[in-house]
């Protein structure tokens, strides 16, 4: 994994499995976002034993403030946890909108890097809509595929003080409900785009739920490729319904 510090003072994080060839396709402009940003500086490397680390390690990241990256550029661990802290405090101080993420989402990223945004009432309609596009394919599977029967349960559930939006630079390509429920949370929704799927966002979603250290329960659809999801994210099953399975992840192995 690694940082690049762009030309115009943004940082880019990457991984791969050969850096010196990676950096090559960077200087050389074959990456789009680091391609208008030459020259480019290796400011930050590290080794994991497994690619999945990596990724989930890379998305951690992606949504860490930049003072944050900087520490840990320099190598600075107990500013990275003084940051951390920092943001807990907050948390705790503005109770009123849930859970914020690490990240500083007052401004919009410009540099498609991903990121969390405040969720209003008027957020509805799309969010409604973009819910439909990410359940349609499984509800069709197990024929519950009901638009209106899907705006009221999403409706029943509408909490935008506990809801973010997942943002890739300024486009919003899914969101998630963590609801708090007594020393666990209940992750009500997260759903990713279909367009956007694969490309990490929901890894890098769920990291951030985990990282609070809490247990975290969800239902899914049966048939649905959430399923596989949620098992390679270590959460185990624990129930079953007529169309949902129930699962919950331990925050201590």
């Amino acid at each position: 994994m690694y940082i690049l510090r762009c030309s115009d003072s943004s940082y880019y994080t990457g991984q791969t499995d050969d850096l010196e060839n990676r950096m090559q396709q960077h200087d050389s402009g074959q990456h789009g976002y680091t391609a208008t940003r030459r020259p480019l500086e290796l400011v930050w490397q590290g080794k994991f034993e497994t690619r999945e680390a990596a990724l989930i390690f890379e998305q951690q990241i992606k949504g860490w403030s930049r003072a944050k990256k900087e520490a840990l550029m320099a190598g600075d661990w107990d500013r990275v946890q003084q940051l951390a802290k920092g943001r807990s405090t907050l948390r705790q101080a503005q109770p009123e909108r849930g859970l914020l993420p690490e990240r500083d989402v007052s401004e919009p990223d410009q540099s498609g890097e991903l990121s969390f945004a405040p969720v209003g009432a008027a957020d509805f309609e799309p969010m409604h809509e973009l819910r439909m596009r990410a359940m349609r394919e499984s509800l069709e599977r197990v024929g519950r595929f009901d638009p209106q029967r899907s705006r009221e349960r999403l409706a029943a559930g509408f909490q935008p003080e506990h809801m973010h939006h997942i943002c890739r630079g300024s486009e919003r390509i899914g969101f998630l409900t963590l609801l708090p429920e007594g020393e666990a949370f209940n992750l009500q929704h997260l759903y990713v785009d279909p367009d956007a799927q694969g490309e990490g966002a929901g890894a890098w979603a769920m990291a951030w739920v985990q990282s609070h250290g809490r247990d975290v329960r969800l239902s899914a659809l049966k048939q649905s490729r959430a399923n596989g999801f949620y098992q390679r994210h270590g959460f185990i099953q624990i129930g079953e319904e007529e169309f949902d399975i129930q699962y919950r992840w331990s925050a201590k192995p």
